[in-house]
């Protein structure tokens, strides 16, 4: 049975003068923000459009507050983050990337440890290891951390396993496209990465199905086009590395949405005035 979120909408939590929460399944109309908004994806990538431009594709965006805008999820999953507009933080992101523009796209990739900690937080959602999460690319904005991917090799696996289709993936295809071994590709994965790149990639297969899911896929669908032999196989797998499964994860997430943490300041949606 096919699952409605209509939209799937994480629980906000507020912290330090940040709010973040998970979004997808979902074409929102037309609104604005009185914060700083930051969006960032792992997977395909999202739409976006202001009220003067057209729709276009990206992987992470600011924008700045009170700035009329339409979110198009794109089958995707975004993490969006806000900022208080008066924040010391927002000014400095906006002064480094918004001198005179209504928004921008940084051209954020995600590392590998983030893209876990994104997936973690998705699944099995700990205040400590958001606020983690939203301080890494918090500091990747404003270009206090580097990456340390210094192989371009595994760099070119990385994005090599975002753009294939997961029923496709095996380490073998992976090593044939970089034009190294199996044995050295999985050597030189563990020291780039920091964990084995058969892990990593059952873990994009994972995260793929649950995506699937939050966007109307069954649990079956889901299960079959991101490549594990069956629902029961895909089922062990997330109990494995995630500790639920998919149909816990689907029922802990249709409670609605609500709110945790300190809200330190004032988030609000607006809607465009009618002229």
């Amino acid at each position: 049975m096919k699952t409605d979120f209509s939209p799937f909408c994480s629980t906000l939590y507020f912290s330090k003068g940040t709010a973040s929460v998970f979004y997808s399944a979902d074409i929102t109309p037309l609104h604005s923000h009185n914060t700083l908004q930051l969006v960032f994806d792992i997977n395909g990538g999202f739409l976006f459009r202001t009220a003067d431009t057209g729709w276009r594709e990206y992987k992470s965006l600011i924008i700045r507050e009170n700035v009329t805008h339409q979110l198009n999820t794109n089958g995707s999953l975004q993490l969006i983050v806000y900022l208080a507009a008066s924040g010391k933080l927002a000014e400095q992101i906006s002064r480094q990337y918004l001198p005179e523009a209504a928004f921008c796209d940084p051209g954020v990739e995600l590392s590998p440890f983030e893209e876990v900690l994104f997936q973690r937080n998705l699944v099995d959602p700990k205040p400590g290891s958001i606020d983690l999460l939203v301080e890494l690319l918090l500091n990747k904005l404003t270009n206090v951390r580097d990456t340390g991917m210094t192989d371009e090799r595994i760099a070119s696996v990385l994005r090599q396993i975002k753009q294939t289709d997961c029923r496709l993936l095996s380490i073998g295809y992976l090593a044939d496209k970089a034009c190294i071994s199996a044995s050295r590709l999985r050597t030189l994965f563990k020291q780039q990465v920091g964990i084995p790149i058969h892990q990593y990639i059952i873990r994009q297969r994972i995260f793929s199905a649950i995506t699937a899911i939050i966007n109307g896929s069954t649990i079956q669908e889901a299960a079959f086009d991101t490549g594990f032999n069956d629902s029961s196989h895909f089922n062990k797998l997330m109990i494995k590395v995630c500790g639920i499964n998919p149909s816990d994860f689907v029922r802990e997430n249709q409670n609605g949405f609500n709110i945790r943490g300190d809200r330190s300041f004032a988030l609000e949606t607006r809607s465009p005035v009618a002229v």
